[in-house]
Parts: C-alpha cells; structure tokens; sequence
C-alpha cells in the first residue's frame, strides 16, 4: 500500500508536464507560418479613397488615411484583419511594395506584399 501511495505524486506530476509542453509549441508553429493572399479588386469608392479586394481566403477593404498610407479591414480565413500599411515605389517604377502591422483574429501580424500601379491585383503577406 505504501508503494502505491509513493507513486502517485509522480504520476501526477507526469500527466501535467505533457500537455504544457505540448502547449509551449503550438504559439510558435502558429506563429512561424505565414497567410498569403492573392486579391482582385472587387469595388472602389471615390467618395472614401477606399478599395476592397476579393480572394479565395476573404475580403478586405483599403482605405487611404495619409501619403501612401492605408487602412485594411476584412475577414481573411474568418478572422478579423485590421492594420496599417506604407507603401513605396519600387525603383523600376512600375510597382509598389508595402509593409506594415496588424493584427488578424487576435494575433500579431506583420504584413508585406505590393502590386501593380494598376491596383487591380494585390498580394498580402501576413507572418
């Protein structure tokens, strides 16, 4: 009876270290992988500077709030996308690049991607 009794506060101890460790990894295999998003244009809006891009993934919607400064706000994967991005010129002059932050659903987002002048396609990258 005492052996059995011994054994117990190791076996408990045991069952909980597997799911915490287990735990531990799952925020960094989430956060090491990365959304892209490839997105046609679906409306614009004159009145309020805004474009909203359509993919397979979900919409979202960029409205303009300064000099090469944008707004984005949708649903990508069914959870909720907002951020801000700055976009840039790329030297050749016949694209631009963006980077920003945001965040999608409730984690932190780094956001990249870029497109034609054109607008018509846009491509994010979420990490």
């Amino acid at each position: 009876m005492k052996k059995a009794l011994r054994l117990v506060p190791v076996l408990v101890a045991a069952a909980m270290a597997v799911p915490a460790g287990a735990a531990a990894r799952v925020p960094a295999q989430a956060a090491a992988s990365k959304i892209v998003v490839h997105a046609t244009v679906k409306g614009y809006s004159k009145a309020t500077m805004t474009i909203t891009y359509g993919s397979s993934k979900g919409t979202y919607s960029a409205t303009r709030i300064g000099t090469r400064r944008y707004r984005l706000r949708g649903t990508i994967n069914g959870r909720r996308l907002r951020g801000k991005i700055r976009t840039r010129q790329v030297a050749s002059g016949d694209r631009y690049v963006a980077k920003g932050t945001g965040r999608l659903g409730a984690r932190r987002v780094r956001i990249s991607g870029g497109g034609p002048n054109t607008l018509r396609r846009a491509t994010l990258i979420l990490r």
